[in-house]
């Protein structure tokens, strides 16, 4: 770089912001961190940040209700329940309650494009491990995160059990409210 030595830390942190600098720029493009500078103001964290979230834990913002979806229900019966509810994906729970995926519309489409897909369980086909945090969580952590990756939300768990979902319209209607 320029003659100084980085730790390890800083390195991510500047791939970390020339990621986030290239993702607003467009997509399939590369940035180098020297197109930024060290001085770039998204460096440790996302532009913008609101600041009705700083102070505010996950319990305060997350939904209070998670519909689930069974590890061993159908391909099928798992799209009629989204399609009936209106959602694009739900957390998938073993016989306990205890989170075990993820599962989406893409996953159920892909299946469905066998005429065997129609009766696999979704456990063969939901997404893990899925990202998730304690109530007790700042939604300042949260944020960051949703800032960064391509999830558009996050489980929040209490005992491995889902108890609520945190999504970037969350964050929406925090701004919107305050």
């Amino acid at each position: 770089m320029d003659g100084t030595t980085l730790g390890q830390q800083e390195l991510i942190d500047q791939a970390d912001a020339a990621m986030r600098q290239s993702k607003r720029a467009g997509r399939d493009r590369v940035t180098r961190w020297s197109e930024y500078g060290s001085a770039s103001p998204d460096a440790k964290g996302c532009a913008n940040t609101p600041r009705s979230s700083r102070g505010i834990l996950a319990r305060q913002i997350m939904t209070n209700y998670v519909p689930c979806m069974p590890e061993n229900l159908s391909v099928g019966q798992a799209a009629e329940m989204l399609v009936e509810y209106g959602l694009s994906s739900v957390p998938v729970i073993n016989q306990n309650g205890e989170l075990t995926g993820m599962i989406s519309e893409r996953d159920l489409l892909d299946a469905l494009g066998t005429e065997s897909g129609w009766f696999k369980p979704i456990k063969e086909l939901s997404t893990t491990p899925v990202l998730q945090y304690e109530p007790q969580t700042s939604a300042q952590v949260i944020f960051d995160f949703l800032c960064r990756a391509q999830l558009r939300r996050v489980v929040i768990v209490r005992a491995r059990k889902p108890v609520g979902i945190i999504s970037r319209g969350s964050f929406l209607r925090l701004l919107v409210i305050t």
